[in-house]
């Protein structure tokens, strides 16, 4: 029995092109659920399935150095943690973290969120922008 080189060839290629399609698409979901993370609406925000109104906001602050975290229930996946956790300093939390930016936001009300972006220039413009809906500092 003969191995036909030109169906080898041929395999490979479309083994290739399903790998790069699964890929795209996964990374395609990816980055859709983290940018879909959070949802603002008229009068409360939404993270993950929690949702607090502005008005319950007490203190919105922004922190330069992730603390120690352990993830109580949830994901984390590709350096992002999404769930909620035991954080140093803070207890009980809900976290939506990129492990490789250092700067997060604490977000305090009936309970604590820690969230952040990909980067220190985005997260700092999300902090902005809660700042300005929820009126707190």
């Amino acid at each position: 029995m003969s191995i036909n080189r030109r169906n080898l060839e041929i395999a490979g290629i479309i083994f290739g092109i399903s790998s790069f399609v699964m890929l795209c698409g996964l990374w395609l979901s990816m980055k859709t659920m983290q940018e879909n993370r959070i949802q603002w609406n008229d009068d409360a925000i939404e993270i993950q399935e929690v949702t607090v109104p502005y008005k319950q906001i007490h203190s919105v602050q922004l922190k330069h150095s992730l603390p120690d975290i352990e993830l109580t229930d949830g994901t984390h996946q590709n350096g992002y943690l999404s769930g909620t956790g035991k954080c140093a300093g803070y207890g009980e939390c809900t976290l939506e973290l990129y492990e490789d930016c250092p700067y997060y936001i604490v977000i305090r009300a009936d309970q604590t969120i820690l969230i952040n972006a990909q980067n220190e220039k985005d997260t700092k413009a999300l902090y902005r922008k809660i700042i300005k809906k929820t009126g707190a500092d």
